[in-house]
């Protein structure tokens, strides 16, 4: 996703000074566009207006930015990927840059094929065949000196590192281990286990249990229960 910034500038030196100063923040040329007036004032504000479109700009700022280029004036149009926004329009607006007031426009194609990888500075390609394994220190390769690369014959390498069999006699090794039964006649088992009811008679219930009202006209209780101010009456106040 990246943001389409335009500022306008008064002089050409102002432009060029934002123009530099991009360029030194990282932006390249193919992401900045420059619209000057025309030398002999044959300016067309139509195949104007069509280029700034073309990038992306939006055609609020587009009329606007095309009128006041004819006029004399000089436009910046960056397009800023994800997180650097920000950054472009500080820059141009230090050296004078002008907001025309409709907005930036925002495209949601990536230029970038890779933007997540971008963003967090991962490479897209890797000399490593294997580089999660290589980024979790686990070995893909035998240890033994061959000669050549041999895969490992270990199919599970992750349980055997980590002590855990792959295969079991048990149906249900995890219930196994915590002694509870994979299929039960009750159907509320850990509620029976506890020794809770799951259904009661009459108006039992969990506040009742713990003395507190279902419905209260106190629209504190717990703060009430627990001696607990909801409002202090120590307020700070100003030195004069």
């Amino acid at each position: 996703m990246s943001t389409i910034i335009t500022r306008v500038f008064e002089y050409e030196i102002q432009a060029a000074a934002a123009m530099t100063a991009l360029h030194e923040a990282g932006f390249t040329a193919d992401a900045v566009l420059l619209s000057r007036p025309a030398f002999d004032g044959a300016n067309d504000l139509a195949a104007m207006r069509a280029s700034l479109v073309a990038v992306g700009v939006n055609e609020a700022t587009a009329d606007a930015c095309a009128t006041r280029v004819a006029e004399g004036s000089r436009a910046l149009t960056v397009q800023a990927d994800f997180g650097s926004g920000r950054l472009a329009t500080d820059i141009m607006e230090a050296e004078g840059g002008a907001d025309l007031g409709f907005g930036d426009a925002t495209t949601h194609r990536p230029d970038n094929a890779a933007p997540f990888s971008a963003i967090f500075g991962l490479p897209v390609l890797c000399n490593s065949p294997s580089p999660l394994s290589s980024w979790l220190n686990f070995n893909t390769l035998t240890p033994r000196q061959t000669g050549k690369a041999e895969l490992m014959k270990n199919p599970a390498p992750f349980s055997d590192w980590a002590g855990v069999r792959t295969l079991s006699h048990t149906a249900a090794p995890l219930s196994s281990a915590l002694g509870m039964p994979t299929l039960s006649r009750s159907p509320a088992p850990l509620s029976g286990a506890a020794a809770m009811p799951t259904v009661v008679k009459g108006n039992w219930s969990f506040s009742g249990a713990l003395g507190l009202p279902l419905l209260s006209s106190d629209p504190a209780p717990l703060s009430r229960l627990f001696g607990l101010p909801l409002l202090s009456a120590n307020r700070s106040r100003r030195s004069g």
